[in-house]
């Protein structure tokens, strides 16, 4: 009786073992009838928790490496500093001669042993804004840094300057990669500080004069900061973009298969050369020899720095194009050896053609009967070779 039971019962999972499989789901069973093997109520797992997000599709997150602040509950009235990157380089002395800038601007060099950025200011006899500057950066490795500039002034500026870029970027890409903070001017603060709420408080010393000359090098050094950070996410966007094609080759490796041919895989590691030098070498926005003699501006660079988290972004893009090298190495090893062993093959078929001809020599030909005519006798001869 107790083994007819325990096999009953034995039977009755086996078909909800069966059935589960069929239909191919995962059923979590409130109550179970182990006489019919049948769940009362089942849920799939969509209907524990419908927020689940689906795990194929790659989540895709807004970048944000500055400190993020409290909700503020008022809209800030406070001017805003605005950062484009329009293209991998400028030409300054193409944007200084521009005469619709010039009749608004006054423009000059941020210090004349750096010419690698030029200063923009609202000319005095132009009717002011609420706060007491209006200006704008450029920077000769593509970036522009407003301050106090209207948007729409700001598109009309950046149209201008595009005339005299090389390489310009995607206009959508510039937009997403942007930064903007705000800033304003205090009676109260002794030095200039960055809060928490993503504004930069400027100290009562630069409030008093924002047009003297320390007040624009203290911004000049937020400038360069913020120019570095926005350079530094456009090399990232570009990383990204080689996601994808990195991506099937390393599919296509797991299956034992080179999807690149060698022309691929010799742009990849220019693509990958052409961003590490940029990085490391071309750009001038990580150059800090300006402060060298200017402590207090080093400073106010380094804070900056440090709020965009640039040194862990730099370590971070280099490390990622050490694995895309390593990588293109990898696959051109990977051809270099497909393409030494066909050549070894065809080699092989070479010989193998010439042995199969030269094999026809050593086989004895049939007997050929030649008939000799000899005209000083008038006789036939006949010979057998």
């Amino acid at each position: 009786m107790l083994r007819r039971t325990i096999s009953t019962i034995t039977n009755g999972i086996k078909k909800e073992v069966l059935m589960n499989k069929y239909n191919g789901k995962r059923w979590i069973n409130k109550s179970v009838n182990f006489k019919h093997s049948k769940p009362h109520q089942a849920y799939t797992h969509s209907d524990l928790n419908p927020n689940i997000p689906d795990i194929t599709k790659r989540v895709v997150r807004k970048k944000r490496y500055a400190i993020s602040g409290q909700i503020k509950e008022k809209l800030s009235i406070s001017p805003y500093v605005y950062s484009y990157a329009v293209g991998e380089t400028v030409d300054l002395h193409g944007v200084q001669e521009t005469p619709s800038l010039l009749t608004k601007y006054d423009v000059s060099y941020v210090d004349s042993h750096f010419p690698d950025v030029l200063h923009f200011s609202q000319k005095q006899n132009l009717p002011a804004s609420t706060f007491p500057i209006r200006e704008f950066y450029v920077f000769t490795d593509g970036v522009v840094v407003f301050w106090n500039v209207p948007e729409k002034e700001v598109e009309n500026i950046l149209a201008q300057i595009k005339v005299y870029t090389q390489n310009p970027y995607d206009s959508n890409i510039v937009e997403d990669e942007k930064e903007t903070m705000n800033f304003l001017f205090s009676d109260n603060k002794t030095k200039t500080e960055i809060t928490s709420d993503d504004e930069v408080v400027f100290s009562k010393d630069i409030s008093r004069d924002p047009t003297s000359i320390p007040a624009i090098l203290e911004r000049y050094a937020f400038s360069q900061a913020i120019a570095a950070s926005v350079k530094i996410g456009m090399w990232e966007n570009r990383l990204a973009s080689f996601a994808e094609p990195l991506q099937i080759s390393s599919q296509g490796l797991r299956k034992g298969k080179v999807i690149w041919n060698r022309n691929d895989t010799i742009k990849m590691s220019g693509e990958f050369a052409v961003l590490r030098h940029s990085l490391n070498l071309k750009t001038s926005l990580l150059d800090t020899d300006f402060y060298w003699d200017r402590d207090e501006l080093h400073n106010y660079y380094k804070r900056m720095a440090k709020y965009f988290s640039l040194d862990y972004r730099i370590r971070l893009l280099n490390s990622r194009l050490t694995y895309c090298e390593d990588l293109a190495k990898l696959i051109d090893n990977l051809q270099q050896h497909k393409h030494a062993s066909n050549l070894e093959w065809m080699i092989i078929i070479l010989i193998v053609i010439e042995v199969i001809f030269d094999m026809f020599h050593f086989v004895k030909p049939q007997p050929v009967t030649v008939t000799i005519v000899n005209d000083s006798d008038a006789k036939l001869r006949t010979t057998t070779g």
